[in-house]
């Protein structure tokens, strides 16, 4: 029993979502099993060429060279920003926060907010007041 690594991607090649299998004997089984997932992908993309594709080490080091960040130049898989450079800053204590780890006001709140009651928008959880994370909780 062994789990597999699939990609789903979009019909020139970008990774849409990376997906770990649950334990199956074969490759046949893990990868029948998340036929459910694609379709769901494709539906929610409105992408019907969306494919399904097994992580090999051959194309997952040509995934790795295929963007390069425009801010430091490093090569990455995430697109035209490596997750160094999209990580934010809390702007309460200037901690760095990983990439989409932040909490904003709209991920904190139900109503649109452009910013918390201090003025501030990029908060880590370390941060967060009594209030704001009881509020986060309930939006979970």
């Amino acid at each position: 029993m062994q789990q597999f690594n699939y990609y789903i991607l979009d019909q020139e090649g970008y990774v849409l979502l990376t997906l770990k299998s649950q334990f199956f004997a074969t490759q046949d089984a893990a990868f029948n099993s998340l036929r459910p997932v694609l379709n769901a992908v494709r539906k929610q993309y409105g992408n019907d060429s969306a494919t399904l594709a097994e992580v090999t080490v051959g194309y997952l080091d040509q995934i790795s060279l295929a963007w390069e960040c425009v801010n430091c130049g490093q090569q990455n898989t995430l697109g035209d920003c490596c997750p160094e450079c999209a990580a934010r800053e809390c702007d309460r204590c200037d901690t760095t926060i990983p990439l989409d780890e932040e909490n904003t006001p709209n991920s904190v709140f139900a109503d649109f907010r452009d910013a918390f009651d201090d003025g501030s928008y990029n908060v880590c959880n370390d941060c967060l007041t009594p209030i704001e994370s009881v509020e986060l909780m309930g939006r979970e």
